[in-house]
């Protein structure tokens, strides 16, 4: 699942936050206005039920009804009631209960079957203990109405009103970011490119950005003196080392000459020149390695056949292979021709087919692949050997790392140089491989640079 920005969790959060907020505010007002709506409505039949009442003409004993009396006006029903509650005169809505309790002074609400009335009773007293009722009933359909409209009208506004919000506040947000996001940009472009020396550009204005953009460069400063001490480093300690080490081999080399020594002087001299060659190899590494990094390595360009470069490493590395009862084969097109620097990427195979030899199974198989493809040459080196675990895979590019820290063989240089090499040629390269089952390294190089 893609994990949300910055920009949008903060969004969600703003626009969250203000949809309770009017959401709130909308249910108060909702609530406020039928409130206000019902209280106009009982204030309204109160003064109708006491002015139809004044439309009675009450003598002693007895009471009158004006000819022109109506008993329904303005939605508002009357009905004329006796002590006992028996319905002398008026008119009822339908559906109304009609066993409805009556109540001096109270304005209430009567339901049945979802509709829903207003009703307001007072009593009038005249004569000897003679007592008439006088009921008004109003409908408050209208009302109901009114607030589901109401209630329809600030549903939509509510809508609209967090879609403006989350899209004005994700432009808010974008806008304030955009300099996090330029100086995001600007790191990458640095970390691509591989060149401390470039800088973030500095806001005008000395708020956070400004500070962020300033503590970056200041990272980058300090990273930048840093890897140029340790490439200085590693180009003088290996020109330093590069006399004694020669020095080391031919003089194990001449004494290996003298006859006279016994066998346990020649193994041990086989061994101190054994491990010099080593050195001297891991030296010639580190000098290519820091004349790349100072950019003081220049390649020579010439046309290779493929197919003869890798048969002459294989040749090359076929006794130690024998050794080990390894096969190597090759197989694949013929006669393709590239442009690139034929010391370096002798030094390319060489290291992968040794590595499948180093750390291949006895009598195992190494199997090389080329083929075209399109503007690439395509060569697989595959071996059964001991493979590589997942979570490996991606260090093994990095200097001076071992996958199998129990051997010996060799620092952890060559897979480095070999990236180098195959990015220097414009090509890339990667890995397929499973712990147990061996590796298959894959190069793609262009025909021409």
């Amino acid at each position: 699942m893609k994990k949300l920005s910055i920009k949008v969790k903060m969004t969600i959060l703003y626009t969250t936050i203000i949809a309770l907020i009017l959401g709130i505010v909308m249910i108060c007002g909702l609530f406020y206005m039928n409130q206000l709506e019902l209280s106009k409505s009982e204030e309204q039949l109160q003064e109708n039920v006491d002015q139809f009442v004044g439309d009675l003409s009450f003598k002693k004993g007895s009471y009158e009804i004006n000819s022109d009396v109506d008993f329904y006006d303005e939605g508002i029903m009357y009905a004329i009631y006796d002590k006992n509650g028996v319905l002398l005169h008026g008119v009822l809505p339908q559906e109304f209960p009609t066993l409805t309790k009556l109540s001096t002074n109270n304005v209430r609400t009567v339901s049945n079957n979802e509709k829903h009335w207003m009703v307001y009773d007072t009593v009038y007293n005249y004569g000897n203990n003679q007592t008439v009722w006088i009921r008004g009933i109003d409908s408050i359909h209208d009302i109901e109405d009114f607030m589901a409209s109401l209630r329809i009208f600030m549903l939509v506004a509510f809508l609209v009103l967090v879609i403006f919000v989350g899209i004005i506040s994700y432009r808010m947000l974008q806008r304030a970011l955009k300099p996090v996001d330029s100086i995001c940009k600007s790191v990458d472009q640095i970390r691509d490119g591989n060149n401390l020396t470039n800088r973030l550009s500095i806001p005008e204005k000395k708020d956070e950005m400004y500070k962020l953009a300033m503590t970056f460069n200041d990272m980058f400063q300090r990273l930048e003196e840093s890897f140029e001490n340790e490439k200085q480093f590693t180009s003088d300690v290996s020109h330093e080392l590069r006399t004694p080490i020669a020095v080391l081999i031919s003089q194990c080399e001449y004494m290996l000459e003298n006859e006279q020594l016994s066998e346990d002087d020649k193994m041990g001299l086989s061994i101190i020149l054994r491990q010099a060659n080593r050195m001297s190899k891991l030296i010639s590494q580190l000098l290519m390695i820091a004349r790349s990094e100072n950019g003081t390595l220049r390649l020579s360009y010439e046309e290779i056949e493929l197919h003869m470069l890798i048969e002459m490493v294989s040749e090359e590395l076929e006794e130690k292979a024998t050794k080990r009862g390894i096969e190597i084969t090759i197989d694949g097109a013929k006669e393709i021709y590239i442009s690139g620097d034929q010391s370096l990427l002798m030094r390319v195979f060489l290291n992968l087919i040794d590595n499948g030899i180093t750390y291949g199974t006895d009598n195992g198989w190494i199997h090389i692949h080329l083929e075209k493809q399109e503007h690439n040459a395509v060569i697989s080196i595959e071996d059964n050997g001991i493979g590589i675990s997942k979570t490996n895979l991606e260090k093994i590019w990095n200097r001076l790392y071992q996958v199998e820290q129990s051997r010996n063989h060799g620092m952890g240089l060559g897979l480095s140089m070999v990236q180098w090499i195959v990015k220097a040629h414009h090509g890339t390269i990667h890995v397929e491989s499973e712990l147990g089952k061996g590796s298959k390294f894959i190069v793609h190089l262009p025909f021409t640079l």
